[in-house]
């Protein structure tokens, strides 16, 4: 890896797709919130915007993702988001090979003729559907097969050993890789695991995804959950008071009714004031970037994976300068991560 340029819609994405890479390289890799690094990743936060501003900020950053090697478009591994369109603006800036591969197994997240499936079997977005209408028109691959030849290419993808292959192909050079954190780990090759420091832990799951809503009734202990403006001032309190007291602290909003946004702004902005946390837990892409902004965070740098797609990041610049962050996607499963952080648990990747 000489010069990694990653583009991801949201900021969980961009961390967990980030990570590999950095493990992989020894050393801390930043992921941006505006300005786009000379090597790293961008989130460029569009998932939740109008397609045809997705598209533009795509096709504005095109050449800066061109300059990387490799070039990684992040892709949702549910497929959310905006993902044809900005798939085809960031493949329009001169790439001779596209390789699409947005299965991440690790997460029960596989790729079926063009279509996702999820390890209930449930189906999700067919892919090869949507890309004709988006101006690409990939070749199929089957699992297990490997692309051979310039042009797009949409793979399937049942295991880990799949993705291992794809990584493994020679294509023309450049190569635009698109894909989850599953292709990431692939092209990025064996990485040492990230270990969080001790000390309790302060996790905010921002997230009202229902696999985030499943997690909180094992994480063994209370969790505040704000359901007002007014009453997120008092809960971030609460917590800091159970942090001074050396116990870990959980907030949610799942019960934020029709507000989350505005009562997530208070938590942070409430935050903001109080003493960094000896370790973060933040479940929600959304919810990161609010929070990094209240606290003006400006990028995080990445070190390594605790966990498959549970990444160990630091955050760069305001109040809580250089607090050990562990991220997740609110579609994630954690696989106890946070429960066992918050009983102070020793833990093993």
């Amino acid at each position: 890896m000489s010069r990694l340029r990653l583009l991801a819609d949201d900021l969980t994405g961009a961390l967990d797709a980030t990570a590999p890479f950095a493990a992989s390289a020894g050393h801390a890799l930043p992921v941006a919130l505006e300005t786009p690094p000379d090597a790293g990743a961008l989130d460029a936060d569009t998932r939740d915007g109008p397609a045809n501003a997705a598209r533009s900020r795509a096709s504005a950053l095109a050449p800066w993702l061109a300059g990387g090697r490799p070039a990684f478009r992040k892709l949702d591994s549910l497929l959310r988001g905006h993902v044809a369109a900005e798939l085809a603006a960031s493949a329009a800036g001169g790439f001779s090979s596209l390789v699409i591969a947005p299965a991440f197994p690790g997460q029960g997240r596989r790729m079926r003729e063009g279509r996702l499936l999820l390890a209930d079997g449930t189906a999700g977005p067919d892919l090869g559907a949507l890309l004709p209408a988006a101006g690409l028109r990939p070749r199929r691959l089957a699992a297990g097969e490997v692309p051979g030849g310039a042009g797009a290419w949409l793979c399937d993808v049942e295991t880990e050993a799949d993705l291992a292959a794809l990584a493994r192909a020679d294509l023309p050079q450049p190569v635009l890789w698109a894909g989850s954190g599953g292709l990431a780990r692939a092209l990025a090759g064996p990485g040492r695991a990230a270990h969080p420091p001790a000390g309790p832990l302060l996790l905010l799951c921002g997230s009202r995804h229902a696999r985030a809503a499943a997690m909180l009734p094992g994480l063994g202990q209370a969790v505040l959950r704000p359901a007002s403006v007014a009453q997120a001032g008092e809960a971030a309190r609460r917590a800091a008071a159970a942090l001074g007291d050396g116990q870990g602290a959980a907030l949610s909003l799942q019960a934020a009714g029709d507000a989350p946004g505005a009562i997530w702004r208070g938590l942070a902005e409430t935050f903001a004031g109080l003493p960094p946390p000896p370790l973060l837990g933040v479940v929600g892409g959304r919810s990161l970037r609010d929070l990094c902004l209240a606290l003006g965070v400006m990028a995080l740098d990445v070190a390594g994976e605790v966990r498959t797609g549970l990444p160990l990041s630091r955050l760069r610049g305001g109040p809580w300068d250089g607090t050990p962050l562990i991220s997740s996607s609110g579609a994630f499963d954690d696989r106890g991560l946070f429960r066992d952080l918050l009983q102070g648990k020793r833990v093993v990747a």
